[in-house]
């Protein structure tokens, strides 16, 4: 540090002042003087001015001091120069000019030659030393500011014994004094050194060299501690006294140790590190500083295989990927999470993310290189899984949902959407509880079962749609909890299960229906068997007694009796369907007419039924069960549109159309020129083109209270039986119009005006006859009609008997009239054994009900005469008398 030194006796060295004897010789120098000097009256006029003063002022001419030099316009106060006329003593003193000059002024006495007191004034210009000396003044407060205010120690001592001579604020608080008066008294070796060994080679090195530099070195404080000081020292040329610039250093010696320490973490870091830490050279790749990791995962064993064989080309898989990294890294400086494939040793490839950033100027790259092999597969696995899941979700028929807590829409499936009538924008806005269930504190009880256990699973429920229209289903959901164990929400499946539990329902009626078929059957082969005994009876006791007997009027009721109670079994016999369609040449008219009174019990009293029936109508080839089947569904299907009541009617007539003319369906319809059509109008609620469309599918029904869905089905599959179509005209409000068109059989168009045949009682005129029947009555009765019409009646209660009977009689018999359905053998398997003994024997099978389609089907296919229970007296003579003629 430089010497700053400044003496107050070289501030004063310019005082001349001129003897009163040299006068003349003064007035020969005066225009030579290098400042203004002129002469001055008493009253302040000049006299005389020198060279100087003209050249800033002009001639004096008539001027005064005042006006020449000041511009004033009259004397100044307490004029210095007046006073030199009251005193006639010299005056020195310094004037400050408005032009920022300083001026020392020297004013003597002087006595003109004409004895006139006058003042001599001579002026000097000291700007520039003054201003010197107040740079020197300011210098000098600036060092001692610099000195004081330094934010290091600095310090002079005394070389001859270390006595501190001076030292700044900072010297003094950096070694724990208060003040510099406490810390002046110690010495600069002893306080400054806390080792010895320390001062003493400081010593050496300033005794060698006149001066040290930034000497490392510990300090002691006041208190004893020690501190970490940096000396800088310059001896004084003159060998008194030393100059000490100190600084503390101990922050640095501590930051130079933490930075040691810093740089072995980093050291041991980057070496243990997790992740591949690598720094290349920008022109060839080669590694310039690699870590452990980045060897491992390039399959290598040691660092130096790695760095001999390898480098960041060889690294990259795919051809071009260092240059696509590169070329970002010179367009932004840096790269984030680079994604690509990377090349082993052994050549397998895996997935590795980099982050790089490049020192274009010192040319190079530090890489950050992550092995991302099992997160990006396993990411892929659940981008997989997530497409999987969002395909389950979008193309799911059940409804899947996310929703919060309170009973907010989440997210939706287009299911879900579709099922409740609502955009996705739409439900987000729903309330659950009271928009989608259809009682609100259902709602509340599946929340409650959720918070509880987190999950429930097939949850039953009802919930409506935006029309209105009320599903059944059931839901499982689970609860998803966030980080804080919250439930945020619920995720779960709505499976609807309305169409299932319909069809459990029509399934069931089905089968229930099915059960009274089979009971109707069974109960219809004993109750025919009886109605048989009571009819035959009935028959045979009417023909016993005149017109007006008296018993007439207690047997007519009997066969009217039976004759109802007869029909009402063949109704019940309807819904058993066991046997398969026998068609025959039918009137539709006679089929609906005989329906009416059955109808008109099966519909509610506030609807009537009118006809209006063609009287020429065609006949049509069909099962007469199944045709009554058709026209009591179609019937029932109107009274089922009309809960308030109304009208149905029935029309039927001839048309010549064709299958193309005749209906909508003409594919369905056989190859006929001519059709008879059955028409059945009602006036109920009538049907929109969406229920037209599904109104034959089965178990599809609009009354989901009453209907079964079956009805129109049945109608369909008949109709496509009868080789006929089905049209249907209907609009809501305007009731409903079916339109059944039914090929005619060609060769009976004919007007069928016949009258029914007249009984004709044939008599057996002792014609042989085995009866097999295992009803005693039906056998007894039977006999005894057959016997009384002129017949030998050989009577067997089952097949075993009857068998013994033919054999004994060695099969002379000119009918065999058998029970189909008995114990033990039926009547179809005794009809082998009978005709293995007499081939023409000719054989007449009855039965109350057969509830096996087979027997039925192979005594239709043989063509075996059949008589259903019960039957007429003249009916059952009937048969006798053909199936014996036919035989023979």
């Amino acid at each position: 540090m430089p010497k700053l030194s400044i003496d107050s006796k070289d501030l004063d060295n310019d005082k001349n002042v001129p003897a009163a004897s040299y006068t003349g010789q003064l007035f020969s120098v005066l225009d030579h003087f290098p400042g203004i000097a002129y002469l001055q009256a008493e009253d302040y006029s000049i006299r005389y001015a020198n060279a100087k003063f003209i050249e800033q002022y002009g001639e004096p001419g008539e001027k005064t001091c005042y006006g020449a030099i000041w511009g004033r316009t009259r004397p100044c106060e307490d004029c210095p120069t007046f006073s030199v006329f009251k005193t006639n003593e010299p005056v020195v003193w310094e004037a400050s000019h408005a032009d920022g000059r300083t001026y020392k002024v020297y004013d003597y006495p002087f006595v003109a030659p004409d004895g006139e007191q006058l003042v001599l004034e001579m002026s000097i210009d000291e700007t520039g030393q003054h201003n010197a000396e107040l740079e020197l003044d300011r210098v000098k407060e600036t060092y001692r500011g610099i000195f004081q205010n330094s934010q290091v120690g600095l310090a002079r001592t005394r070389i001859s014994d270390g006595k501190f001579l001076e030292l700044n604020n900072h010297a003094v608080k950096m070694f724990g004094y208060s003040t510099p008066e406490e810390f002046i008294k110690e010495r600069f070796g002893r306080q400054c050194f806390a080792e010895r060994s320390d001062r003493e080679r400081f010593d050496e090195l300033l005794a060698r060299d006149g001066h040290v530099e930034n000497f490392v070195a510990r300090a002691r404080r006041k208190n004893g501690s020690t501190f970490w000081v940096q000396f800088s020292a310059q001896r004084d040329p003159e060998n008194e006294y030393l100059d000490v610039v100190i600084v503390n250093i101990d922050k640095e010696k501590r930051a130079e140790g933490e930075l040691k320490e810093a740089k072995e973490t980093y050291q041991g870091m980057f070496q243990n590190s997790l992740v591949g830490l690598s720094r290349t050279r920008l022109s060839d790749g080669k590694f310039m500083e690699f870590n452990d990791r980045l060897v491992t995962m390039f399959g290598y064993a040691d660092r130096e295989d790695f760095a001999l064989r390898y480098n960041a080309v060889k690294c990259y898989a795919q051809p071009g990927e260092r240059e696509r990294l590169l070329g970002l890294l010179k367009e932004d400086g840096k790269v984030e999470n680079f994604i690509t494939l990377a090349r082993r040793k052994d050549g397998s490839t895996f997935w590795i993310q980099l982050s790089a950033r490049i020192d274009k100027e010192k040319g190079y790259v530090d890489v950050v290189s992550l092995d991302a092999d099992t997160e990006i597969k396993a990411k892929e696995e659940i981008r997989v899984s997530e497409e999987k899941y969002r395909a389950l979700f979008e193309e799911s028929n059940d409804v899947v949902f996310v929703t919060t807590p309170e009973g907010s829409v989440l997210d939706m499936n287009p299911a879900g959407l579709k099922l409740f009538g609502y955009t996705i924008e739409e439900a987000r806005r729903l309330d659950l509880a009271t928009d989608l269930y259809n009682d609100p504190a259902v709602r509340a009880e599946f929340k409650a079962a959720v918070l509880k256990d987190g999950s429930v699973k097939n949850f039953e429920l009802e919930v409506k749609t935006r029309s209105g229209t009320v599903r059944t289903g059931v839901m499982s959901a689970n609860a998803v909890w966030d980080d804080d164990g919250n439930i945020t929400k619920f995720r779960g499946i709505f499976h609807d299960m309305t169409e299932r539990k319909r069809l459990e329902n029509q399934l069931l009626h089905s089968q229930k229906m099915e059960a009274i078929g089979r009971l109707a059957g069974g109960i219809a082969h004993d109750f025919n068997n009886i109605l048989t005994v009571t009819k035959t009876l009935a028959d045979l006791a009417t023909a016993q007694v005149e017109a007006d007997d008296p018993m007439m009027k207690y047997l007519k009721p009997i066969s009217e009796s039976s004759d109802r109670a007869t029909s009402l079994v063949q109704q019940l016999l309807l819904f058993s369907q066991n046997r398969p369609p026998s068609t025959t040449e039918t009137d539709l008219n006679r089929a609906i007419t005989s329906l009416l009174g059955m109808l008109e019990h099966l519909i509610s009293e506030d609807i009537s039924i009118t006809t209006n029936l063609e009287t020429d109508l065609w006949k049509i080839e069909a099962d007469n069960a199944r045709l009554e089947q058709l026209i009591t569904n179609l019937v029932v299907n109107a009274s089922e549109a009309m809960s308030g009541g109304g009208s149905i009617e029935i029309r039927t007539w001839n048309t010549p159309e064709t299958k193309k003319e005749c209906c909508s369906m003409p594919e369905e319809s056989k190859a006929s020129k001519q059709h008879v059509c059955l028409e059945v109008t009602d006036t109920g609620v009538g049907m929109d083109s969406s229920v037209i469309e599904h109104i034959f599918e089965p178990f599809f029904t609009t009354d989901k209270a009453r209907g079964t869905g079956m009805g129109l089905a049945v109608v369909y599959g008949i109709i496509k039986e009868l080789g006929g179509c089905i049209d249907v005209k209907s609009s809501p409000g305007v009731g409903s119009t079916f339109k059944l068109c039914i090929p005619a059989i060609e060769t009976a168009k004919e007007l069928y005006t016949e009258e029914p045949p007249v009984p004709v009682t044939p008599t057996g005129e002792g014609r042989r006859i085995l009866l097999v029947e295992d009803d005693k009555w039906v056998r007894k009765s039977t006999a005894l009609l057959l016997a009384d019409s002129g017949y030998e009646v050989f009577e067997a209660r089952n097949a075993e008997k009857a068998l013994s009977l033919f054999y004994h009689e060695k099969g002379r018999f000119d009918l065999v009239i058998s029970d189909v359905v008995m114990p033990g053998r039926s009547g179809l398997e005794l009809l082998g054994p009978l005709l293995e003994i007499n081939p023409k024997v000719p054989v007449l099978l009855c039965s109350g009900h057969i509830d096996n389609k087979e027997q039925f089907s192979e005594i239709i296919s043989q063509r075996i005469p059949y008589i259903q229970k019960p039957y007429a007296n003249h009916e059952l003579l009937q048969a006798v008398a053909e199936t014996i003629e036919e035989k023979s």
